[in-house]
């Protein structure tokens, strides 16, 4: 199953989460067994696991982590599987955060980021009294529903703690979360277009308003975003025309079409011939 984080959680009423200008928290739960997921992340996050144990798998590379540990994310997609312990839990928090988060906390250390870059670091913090102290200030205070200054800070203990226990590791995590950030928009789009169907789903994977998705647009495609997505779509039928069979009615199904009419109608369009012919021409 796909999940897009932190937006499923938004979208469907976690009691537990806590939505905040430049962050969210999360206490999550979970007593499926061995429940294995491709997650698609709009935001940056950390996941502390308090029970049972993690997977996760990213260009071949798998992380497993364990209770005792932080596993840091930069956006992206990634295959997950969290596994339970003996009495049937998984239980972790989660906390989501933004560019600007990140780079307030670079700005405010005055921290020197370096070119290489890591998606995923893990820092553990079992054995290491003051780290764990903050960690769990920290899931006290997201059980609690505390407040945006309080939960801003420990956030940023956090970090600082990962920093003063694995510089370079942490330091590579921070480099990775700003190598997209000056195109956040961008990122998150062609990183999920095979399940944007409409302006909509732009919309919910953004998070931005419609007005900033338009000057977006405007300015790097010189588009509107639907008619953007509807070059994405023809673009996309016009090479399942060249290297597959599949009927013209079930490649516009695939595209995002529930008419197969208007499916033509704008190939034609926009290729100047209709899906028939283009494929005859090949």
């Amino acid at each position: 199953m796909t999940y897009v984080v932190p937006n499923y959680f938004i979208e469907n009423g976690y009691t537990s989460l806590s939505s905040f200008e430049h962050f969210l928290t999360l206490n999550y739960i979970n007593k499926h067994k061995d429940s294995k997921i491709f997650a698609r992340s709009t935001m940056h996050y950390m996941v502390v696991l308090l029970e049972g144990s993690k997977e996760l798998v990213l260009n071949s590379t798998k992380v497993e982590v364990n209770v005792g540990e932080v596993l840091f994310l930069s956006q992206g997609n990634y295959f997950m599987s969290e596994r339970l312990v003996v009495d049937g839990r998984y239980r972790s928090f989660l906390v989501f955060f933004d560019d600007t988060f990140i780079s307030n906390f670079i700005k405010r250390y005055e921290i020197k980021v370096p070119n290489s870059a890591s998606p995923i670091t893990k820092i553990r913090y079992r054995g290491d009294k003051e780290f764990s102290r903050v960690v769990e200030d920290m899931e006290r205070l997201i059980n609690i529903k505390s407040d945006e200054k309080l939960l801003a800070l420990k956030i940023e203990e956090i970090f600082v703690h990962s920093l003063l226990k694995q510089r370079g590791e942490f330091l590579k995590y921070l480099s990775s979360t700003l190598q997209n950030s000056h195109d956040r928009i961008g990122y998150i789009i062609t990183s999920n277009i095979d399940i944007i169907d409409s302006v909509e789903n732009m919309l919910s994977l953004t998070r931005v308003t419609k007005n900033s998705l338009r000057e977006y647009f405007k300015m790097h495609y010189n588009q509107t975003p639907k008619k953007w997505l509807t070059t994405q779509k023809l673009e996309k039928a016009s090479l399942l025309l060249k290297s597959s069979d599949e009927s013209i009615s079930s490649i516009a199904t695939s595209c995002g079409y529930s008419s197969v009419s208007w499916f033509i109608q704008q190939f034609k369009e926009h290729f100047g011939v209709t899906p028939n012919n283009f494929r005859q021409n090949l």
